[in-house]
């Protein structure tokens, strides 16, 4: 399984990831609960700190799941933190494709980044598939899970899919680019 770049807030990706327009395929990433955390994340990045930046790429025919196998038993504000580029992002994330698949039953889930409280989203694109077990979990968006600063968001496209189960929480935090924002 995928071990995120940058996966803790003490290991954070403080630098410059530029794709130049190439293709990563084939990650795959499944992790039970137990290892989210209100700073960490996942995805193909962890966590990317103010400075860090992401860009210029595809992300292709990859998976990406973080369940907690105890459901609401366990506290059922667990973040996941789970985004198929980022999981959360503290920097920029700018002219980025992706066409995973993202599934959690716990919150701040997004198809490009789970929660943002970085500088920047600009020309993202989310083509993919997210599955949200909304009995445990919630905060679900197509391009961003749950968005925290105040930041810029330019030219942001969510074409996907987004299934979702109603169960313990309502789906009002559940959107299209966006699941809910705290400004």
């Amino acid at each position: 399984s995928w071990v995120p770049i940058g996966d803790t807030e003490a290991n954070y990706f403080a630098g410059v990831f530029d794709g130049q327009m190439y293709t990563i395929s084939g990650v795959y990433m499944k992790r039970p609960a137990t290892f989210t955390s209100y700073q960490g994340g996942h995805g193909l990045f962890g966590k990317i700190g103010y400075y860090g930046r992401v860009k210029n790429f595809y992300l292709m025919d990859s998976y990406f799941e973080v369940n907690d196998p105890n459901g609401a038993s366990n506290n059922p504000w667990t973040n996941a933190n789970l985004g198929s580029v980022v999981g959360n992002n503290g920097g920029q994330i700018e002219t980025v494709y992706s066409n995973a698949m993202v599934v959690s039953n716990r919150y701040q889930v997004g198809g490009i980044v789970g929660f943002s409280g970085g500088t920047g989203i600009r020309n993202c694109w989310f083509d993919g598939d997210i599955f949200l077990d909304t009995a445990h979990g919630r905060t679900g968006g197509g391009i961003i899970g749950h968005a925290g600063n105040a930041e810029t968001f330019e030219n942001l496209l969510f074409t996907g899919s987004m299934t979702y189960t109603n169960g313990y929480y309502d789906a009002s935090s559940i959107g299209g680019i966006m699941g809910a924002t705290y400004n």
